[in-house]
């Protein structure tokens, strides 16, 4: 509890950037013709209401945490910040290898990572909540974060129903990490696809 007590926070923490990106994109690449063969459709109904041309599924031997350490890995090499450097990593899923024990903490262990590890499921939001949520972390401790966002949303729904199974995927994570940054930043903009990997200040 002391140790607690005396740790020391950073000086002049202002603000936070993005430090690197990363992705991984599952190779199981799936036509719309498959879709529309197995739902009874016409050639091109797909694409016609919702632009999308074909989409990226896991392999049925892929869990979530497989996803997430190729995206975080490919994060990490961008941002060019070692594993030590990194004070908490945060998942951002709703479809989590497993409810209890979490997947954050099998995530961080896999990569290597000996720092807390925390599952967020906010849906479509959870990659902002873990924005937010990494921002903080930085400003009050001066540790850079590491964020990965992944979803395996093809287990999750109904393949039958043209209205989800036509536009759901699995997305392959998105990685953002946070690094520590002791100049005010003027803009911060983010740019997201998918599975990305993000660093802040």
């Amino acid at each position: 509890m002391q140790e607690f007590l005396d740790v020391k926070r950073p000086m002049n923490v202002r603000s936070s950037r993005i430090a690197g990106l990363g992705h991984y994109v599952p190779e199981r690449r799936i036509e719309n013709s498959v879709l529309e063969q197995d739902l009874g459709l016409s050639n091109g109904w797909i694409a016609r209401r919702t632009g999308i041309k074909a989409r990226r599924w896991a392999a049925p031997d892929q869990a979530l945490t497989d996803i997430a350490v190729e995206a975080a890995s490919s994060a990490l090499a961008h941002a060019q910040i070692e594993t030590n450097d990194i004070g908490l990593v945060l998942l951002a899923t709703s479809t989590p290898d497993h409810l209890l024990p979490p997947s954050a903490p099998l995530l961080a262990h896999r990569l290597g990572l000996t720092c807390g590890a925390i599952d967020l499921t906010g849906a479509c939001s959870g990659f902002i909540y873990a924005l937010l949520f990494a921002d903080g972390f930085v400003k009050t401790t001066g540790q850079s974060v590491l964020i990965v966002a992944a979803n395996i949303l093809s287990r999750r729904i109904n393949k039958a129903d043209t209205t989800s199974a036509v536009s759901v995927s699995r997305t392959p994570g998105r990685r953002w990490r946070l690094r520590r940054r002791r100049v005010r930043m003027r803009e911060f903009s983010v740019r997201a696809s998918c599975p990305t990997a993000v660093s802040t200040i």
